[in-house]
């Protein structure tokens, strides 16, 4: 027996251990359509009270941590032969759908042209938590438009896509909250939304390719790469004229300091290389004029 768990409601139930058999295409250069059968692939049958608090359509979930019965580690196995890496790109529509990848690219866009998205990324490396299974990065600030708010790089920032907006511990968040209502230049805040803690009237706010037109924010590397997050992925349109600032306040004590969401990775790719222990992230498609709904997999990929 094992315990799926729903991870936004922390409520689980017993199930059963199965296995069943699952088709991986395979798409390269040459044998773009190639296919392998895993006969060993294990799963649960959760009760459907379990997914009582999903959004319409969801059946089922999938685990992408570092933990053993994850699909990346089931999918590396030597019967699949498929390295131990994984990409994500979420869409920002329910219009598209989103992608996920395992093993090696390339990670084709269409259009203009065919195009493999991996040439954008940037990397960092990933930090272990011995705690938890799940994904973490350090970051030595987050600055917006040149002001800085120092980070510790060895301080793990965990990647979520359960959590919908970035968090951010309260003190941090205050100081970051105010940092960028003085980079808006006066731009006039209207009552906030929650959970938000700051919304703009939005027709004062110009547009861009990359979203409504406001400061960028970057969260810097020791490395000295940028993980640029534009207006797309830092304001939230929440109906009518209104744009809030789609980051959140964690607490005083979070058990993370910075948590990123789900908001903030919309039509970005991300690249979780677990034998080079390194992430990837290429800032947002929609800089390119593309985005996660451009994946193609048709037979002249």
């Amino acid at each position: 027996m094992v315990t799926p768990l729903n991870p936004i409601t922390k409520t689980c139930a017993l199930a059963k251990l199965t296995s069943k058999n699952f088709t991986v295409y395979l798409t390269n250069g040459a044998n773009p359509t190639a296919t392998i059968t895993s006969n060993e692939t294990y799963l649960s049958c959760a009760p459907s009270s379990l997914f009582r608090s999903f959004p319409r359509g969801v059946l089922g979930m999938a685990s992408l941590s570092r933990a053993p019965l994850a699909l990346p580690s089931q999918f590396s196995n030597q019967i699949l032969g498929v390295t131990r890496k994984f990409a994500i790109c979420l869409p920002s529509t329910s219009l598209a759908n989103g992608v996920v990848f395992f093993g090696d690219g390339p990670y084709n866009l269409y259009p203009p042209t065919k195009f493999d998205a991996s040439s954008l990324l940037s990397y960092t490396p990933l930090l272990i938590n011995p705690k938890s299974a799940d994904y973490f990065i350090g970051i030595k600030a987050l600055s917006i438009s040149g002001s800085s708010i120092p980070m510790s790089p060895y301080e793990g920032v965990k990647i979520s896509t359960i959590a919908s907006y970035t968090t951010l511990r309260t003190d941090i968040y205050e100081l970051f909250q105010e940092i960028f209502t003085k980079a808006m230049n006066g731009i006039p805040c209207v009552k906030t939304i929650e959970p938000f803690g700051t919304c703009y009237n939005a027709s004062a706010i110009g547009s861009s390719r990359v979203g409504l037109h406001v400061p960028q924010i970057d969260l810097e590397f020791d490395n000295g790469k940028n993980w640029t997050i534009y207006g797309a992925n830092s304001m939230k349109q929440v109906g009518g004229d209104v744009a809030c600032f789609a980051f959140t306040d964690g607490g005083k004590t979070p058990e993370h300091t910075v948590v990123i969401g789900s908001f903030q990775m919309e039509d970005n790719l991300l690249l979780f290389d677990l034998d080079q222990s390194r992430m990837g992230f290429s800032s947002s498609l929609l800089f390119e004029r593309m985005s996660c709904g451009n994946f193609n997999f048709t037979t002249n990929v």
